[in-house]
């Protein structure tokens, strides 16, 4: 997976999808690309799949910028 990838799935799926990418990305490097998915690793995806930003933002310990103003006539 190359970096415009990622972009483009933080883009259409914010930052939920980045502890996904990071937990396929581990495991692939750890030589699982091969193998198959385990009810355990869905299970893991699936947490993180249900995670929400807001959770991943206070775990990081950040506090995201308050919502943009609507836009005026």
């Amino acid at each position: 997976m190359n970096f415009a990838t990622v972009l483009a799935l933080v883009a259409q799926y914010g930052p939920t999808i980045i502890p996904l990418i990071s937990k396929l990305v581990a495991d692939i490097a750890a030589g699982k690309g091969g193998q198959p998915v385990t009810q355990a690793d869905w299970d893991e995806l699936n947490r993180l799949a249900n995670l929400s930003a807001e959770s991943i933002y206070a775990r990081l310990g950040i506090t995201p910028p308050p919502p943009a103003p609507p836009a005026g006539p």
